[in-house]
């Protein structure tokens, strides 16, 4: 998982700077600084919430609205079949883990990525 975090953040950093020298972005405003700083904040705050989805923290609560919500409204039969199938499809679940996992690592690295470049560009101004 470190090893997928830091070879996205490399790798969002080498794609910016090898676009800047080809000269298909030109960064020289504060503006475009502040658009990468943005973008690099809503991918580490996806990259977070998505850590605290998987570390289980607010399953609790989650509980509590899902037998909360079972006690006011009645599900048909076929969801309930539905939702028992879900249950018990491990590759579905192993998948679903497996994805959420590498897309928490990758938001979380590209987020590193372009906060370090707009930091350091933004010193460079």
């Amino acid at each position: 998982m470190v090893k997928r975090y830091f070879y996205s953040a490399g790798s969002v950093m080498i794609v910016v700077i090898f676009l800047v020298l080809i000269r298909e972005i030109q960064i020289v405003s504060e503006a475009d600084l502040n658009k990468l700083f943005l973008v690099g904040i809503f991918s580490l705050l996806v990259g977070a919430c998505m850590y605290v989805l998987n570390t289980g923290f607010l399953n609790l609560f989650f509980q509590g609205f899902k037998s909360l919500g079972s006690m006011t409204i009645k599900k048909p039969a076929s969801m309930k079949e539905v939702d028992d199938l879900i249950e018990a499809d491990h590759i579905f679940k192993e998948w679903k883990n497996k994805f959420s996992s590498h897309l928490m690592t990758y938001s979380l690295g590209m987020g590193t990525g372009l906060l370090l470049l707009s930091t350091v560009w933004s010193l460079n101004l």
